[in-house]
């Protein structure tokens, strides 16, 4: 297969700008004169730490419109499976690698053996039988093995023994040097014995080469220009040199790049191998595993691989990796071309009775787009029904009176709530003909009729429970590495879906609204003929849920926030990238918390010398006295201004209204058009300094609070236009009214209209 003929695009994803950005890593080099090598031990699945090695390799032979080739380093039979080799080629074909030449080391082994017994001969290397932990412990300390001084004759003899398989304890070691100061280069083993059978070659060897000697040789004899590895081989780049030295053959450049490393992933192959045959998970493609095929089943698109793994590039820098950026890269690709379906949790699941005829049990037909920002995907059939299944989680915190939106639908009032059982059944008047959806709380919802799908909503949680495994800690503090394995890591939630998603083929992505990204991962058929789809969690990077919807493992820990970050993410403390995810998500009445809004008291009041517009207040708020601008000068008067308690958005960033600086704001009714303003009044027995809460929410006020609130972020207008005064004048935030420990806040004469 040839790597230069491949598409400069894949998927949404533009090589060519990409391989400009990297052009400038390898110096001197020319087109069309580059090699490079993927060599892969078979001895299990592809994983992400792989990938990024095979991705450098392949897209800086592509970017220099070179040649690279794929060798199996296939020299320990003990390991090797002829399963791994395809497993291998498959999964490069999944990653779009393709390569310009296959070969494996065992292709070389005679030249191997002809190449050693030269050097044995020359007297430039030795068999040795001291027992490997003596070797460890001699190499260790720079102490000659015993035999090293073995002649010629002998080590001749027994390297015909260990060929013919007539001794099984020796190895060959080169005579280098036994004080040098890089451990690597005191007489390294380039070949062992081993009676196990090879996955090509059966039992015609007895002994094979090791890495260390075989891969410099074959780079060179393959014509391998750039040997492009992880820099854990950088003491060992002596040796390869040395090998290709002392054998004539021509030396290669090696260019390092570190190691990837995720928190709290596992990439040992022992391991993972030891979690496959404990079925502890599915297999090689459990999606909790990061080998390619289960990265892929947990919804990893080919495109963000390679973006991320450029974007890393051939860098040396060593660092342990959090899975939020990976992530949030994925989600940078799913996002646009995932149909937006509907899913409701089957626990407590509640009711919601629309009144009036317009709609019955029988379902009515609507088409709704399938994305909302991409009309190029068409529309699904919605289907209305006069009962709808909506979720526990969003029916709890609904109240009497409260208007809210009916996501694709419309808006509607509700008119009674009363338990049933565990749930809540609800009814409300349908309002379709209002559109103001700016302040309503939005919710799921589902047609109670049959056309509904089963589905399985899974979710994975990380294999172990640190973010880097120790084993010298582990060991110190009387643990194993069973000690740290989670012991819970598969949730299941079962659910109503949307009547479209019985058609959905395996590995199609979507996004149930308000839920997340989920990718299709298995259709099973049920004794009554119909389908029931699993789908998996597909994280997007963020540190909190879409809504307010929970989810069974934490989102912080699913991402991969280190242990530390994950704290100050939970704490005030927060950092920039969470409140900017903060503000993506879908808002709730308890995101009113994020205001600091404050019971304060006018202690002066006085016009701005140069505008006709602006009064100038000092405004005791209990903890200290702000002086604020207010544009009311057309609207209230002074007098009035200092009659009666106000309410002030305490913790707005400073702005200077025409040049005075102004440390808050407080809070009026206004009219549509603007021309009526008045103050929104507290009760009179409110407390200087009381925060205001929204009813119902009173628990969440401490942790939502942002320090300070920019005026030109985009929470200020996420939030600020779902202040609204009701019917009866009354303040509220998404329907629900703001309180102190007096009362409620009401607007003086105003009702149905903005707060601000």
């Amino acid at each position: 297969m040839d790597s230069k003929n491949q598409p400069t695009k894949i998927g949404d994803l533009d090589l060519e700008k990409q391989y400009e950005k990297y052009r400038h890593v390898l110096k001197g080099v020319k087109d069309g004169e580059i090699v490079t090598r993927f060599p892969p031990e078979p001895s299990g699945y592809l994983h992400i730490g792989h990938v990024k090695a095979a991705m450098i390799n392949y897209h800086y032979a592509k970017m220099y419109k070179g040649k690279m080739l794929l060798r199996f380093d296939d020299t320990n039979p003990t390991k090797e499976k002829e399963e791994f080799v395809d497993s291998i080629i498959a999964d490069l074909n999944t990653l779009g690698i393709t390569y310009d030449k296959l070969s494996y080391t065992s292709d070389y082994f005679d030249y191997f053996m002809e190449a050693m017994t030269k050097l044995i001969k020359e007297g430039k290397c030795y068999c040795d039988n001291t027992p490997v932990e003596q070797m460890r412990l001699e190499r260790g300390e720079g102490i000659e093995s015993k035999n090293r001084q073995n002649t010629v004759e002998q080590n001749l003899e027994i390297w015909k023994k260990m060929i013919a398989g007539e001794v099984k304890d020796y190895c060959v070691r080169p005579k280098w040097n036994m004080q040098s100061l890089n451990k690597c280069m005191r007489d390294p083993v380039f070949y062992r014995s081993n009676e196990n059978k090879h996955h090509r070659t059966g039992d015609k060897y007895k002994v094979y080469p090791t890495y260390d000697f075989a891969c410099p040789i074959i780079d060179s004899i393959e014509g391998v220009t750039h040997a492009m590895r992880t820099n854990e081989y950088s003491d060992r780049i002596e040796l390869y040199h040395k090998v290709n030295e002392m054998t004539g053959h021509r030396q290669v450049t090696i260019y390092e790049f570190s190691r990837l490393n995720f928190v709290r992933t596992v990439l040992s192959k022992r391991k993972l191998n030891n979690f496959v045959d404990q079925k502890k998970v599915e297999g090689w493609d459990d999606p909790r595993f990061p080998t390619v095929r289960g990265i892929v089943r947990r919804g990893i698109q080919i495109e963000t691989l390679v973006d991320f793994m450029l974007e890393q590039g051939p860098s040396k820098r060593t660092n342990l990796q959090e899975w939020d950026k990976f992530w949030a890269t994925n989600q940078k690709y799913i996002d646009p071309k995932a149909a937006r379906y509907t899913a409701i949790s089957k626990e407590n699941v509640c009711t919601l009775t629309l009144n009036g005829d317009k709609y019955s049990s029988e379902p009515q037909v609507f088409q709704v787009p399938l994305h909302p920002k991409n009309a190029n995907m068409g529309n699904r059939p919605q289907f209305r029904t006069n009962v709808v299944y909506v979720e526990f989680e969003d029916a709890k915190l609904l109240k009497v009176d409260q208007k809210i939106t009916l996501m694709k639908w419309g808006n509607c009032i509700i008119k009674s709530i009363e338990k049933d059982g565990n749930a809540l059944k609800l009814t409300a008047d349908l309002a379709e003909d209002d559109h103001d959806y700016k302040s309503t709380m939005k919710i799921n919802w589902l047609p109670k009729c049959d056309l509904l799908v089963d589905v399985d909503l899974v979710e994975y949680d990380h294999l172990i429970t640190v973010d880097k495994i120790d084993e010298e800690a582990l060991e110190k503090e009387g643990k194993k590495f069973e000690d740290i394995v989670n012991k819970k890591s598969k949730f299941s939630t079962s659910a109503f879906a949307d009547p479209n998603v019985k058609n959905l083929q395996k590995a199609t992505v979507i996004q149930f609204e308000r839920r997340g990204y989920f990718i299709v991962d298995k259709i099973h058929s049920q004794a009554d003929g119909e389908r029931k789809v699993e789908l998996v969690y597909i994280p997007d990077g963020k540190t909190k849920t879409m809504s307010n919807l929970s989810t069974k493992v934490d989102q912080a820990e699913n991402v991969g926030a280190k242990k530390d970050d994950k704290k100050k993410k939970k704490g005030g403390d927060k950092k920039e990238e969470t409140k900017e995810e903060a503000k993506d998500a879908e808002p709730s009445p308890a995101d009113f918390h994020k205001l600091d809004v404050r019971i304060g008291k006018i202690k002066e009041v006085w016009k701005h010398a140069e505008s006709d517009k602006l009064y100038c207040e000092k405004i005791d708020i209990g903890k200290e006295v702000r002086e604020i601008g207010s544009g009311l000068q057309q609207f209230v008067t002074q007098e009035e201004m200092t009659q009666d308690l106000v309410c002030v958005l305490a913790n707005l960033k400073m702005r200077k209204l025409a040049g005075f600086p102004s440390t808050g704001m407080v809070l009026c009714a206004s009219n549509a058009d603007h021309t009526q303003v008045e103050l929104l009044r507290p009760p009179t027995d409110s407390k200087v300094g009381e925060r205001v809460v929204v009813e119902g929410y009173e628990d969440k006020i401490s942790q939502e609070m942002e320090k300070v609130v920019d005026p030109k972020k985009k929470i200020l207008e996420k939030l600020l236009p779902l202040l609204k005064a009701d019917a009866e004048g009354y303040a509220t935030f998404m329907g629900a009214k703001l309180k102190t420990s007096a009362g409620y806040l009401k607007a003086k004469t105003l009702k149905d209209c903005q707060i601000s």
